[in-house]
């Protein structure tokens, strides 16, 4: 039932405020009186489209305000469907702005029109003519029926069943979906253990892998090196370091017995000539050691690659 209506700054009304009792209430008036204005403001309430041209005073907005006694309507439920707070008394608000833009409230929510007008269709009827083109819409038929069966009860036991079903129902796909992407989730991991597994990571495997392609990459310019740095030391057939050095310690041999300090230097040479012989040995073992190899080499970036991918 409507209890009251307040109209602010619509059309050809300042300010108004309609209070109405119980039983029938009849609004009569001549001809441009604005009976028809207060329905069309009453329209806003329903959701109807609003543009600036329903404002009285372009300056300020407009605004149409309505009470609803709804109990007995049996409403709970659409109010929780669209999470809004229930009332036995409830208040829809509609503003306009200046410019033309309205905004809808149930109970100081703010709502859009499509739920303002599924409220609002349970709430107001509005006969005119050809109204009894009514009794062709199934819904309204439906209507007719449920009342004049008075199946009130076994409607609301329906709605109830019929939103538990659907709860049940969105339960359903929701654990469904969540199957789904367990399914996935579990085939992903099982693939990615058994690429752990077929790989056969070793501990250390990667450093040893990367130090590996870094010699056979420049596997040439290393042996070139060490073949110059060994040429230099031992084997050039004149003028090597050893060859040098030996020539000094013989020198230094046939006067260290005079004099102290020259036997020192003499040891100390003797020192760099084992020094440096054992440098020789190790540089023609590494020599010998390293060694051009492509295929290796495109065996190790392959294994590299993989331990990259498993890792990313």
């Amino acid at each position: 039932m409507l209890q009251s209506l307040q109209i602010e700054n619509y059309a050809i009304i300042r300010s108004i405020k309609i209070d109405f009792d119980g039983g029938f209430t009849v609004i009569t008036g001549e001809t441009g009186a604005g009976k028809s204005i207060i329905i069309g403001a009453l329209s806003l309430i329903l959701g109807n489209r609003a543009d600036s041209s329903v404002l009285h005073d372009r300056s300020r907005k407009c605004f149409v305000e309505a009470a609803f006694d709804i109990r007995g309507l049996h409403l709970q439920s659409f109010f929780e469907e669209n999470d809004l707070d229930y009332q036995d008394t409830t208040f829809i608000r509609r503003e306009v702005t200046e410019s033309g833009k309205s905004r809808a409230f149930i109970n100081d929510t703010p709502v859009n029109l499509n739920t303002l007008k599924a409220l609002a269709e349970q709430l107001v009827d509005i006969h005119s003519q050809h109204n009894n083109l009514l009794v062709n819409t199934e819904d309204f038929r439906i209507k007719l029926l449920d009342q004049y069966a008075h199946s009130q009860n076994l409607l609301e036991q329906y709605q109830q069943a019929f939103e538990e079903y659907r709860r049940n129902e969105k339960r359903y796909s929701e654990l469904l979906e969540l199957q789904e992407k367990n399914e996935q989730e579990r085939n992903y991991l099982e693939f990615v253990f058994q690429e752990l597994y077929n790989a056969q990571l070793q501990p250390g495997e990667q450093e040893s892998i990367e130090q590996q392609i870094a010699l056979l990459s420049h596997a040439e310019l290393i042996k070139n090196k060490l073949f110059n740095s060994l040429q230099t030391i031992s084997e050039q057939e004149e003028g090597n370091i050893l060859q040098q050095l030996k020539y000094c310690i013989d020198q230094n041999q046939c006067i260290s017995d005079y004099d102290g300090e020259l036997a020192e230097l003499s040891q100390r040479l003797n020192s760099c000539f084992i020094e440096m012989k054992d440098i020789s040995e190790e540089l023609e073992r590494k020599s010998q050691s390293v060694e051009v190899n492509p295929a290796e080499l495109e065996r190790l970036n392959e294994r590299l690659d993989l331990i990259l991918n498993l890792e990313h």
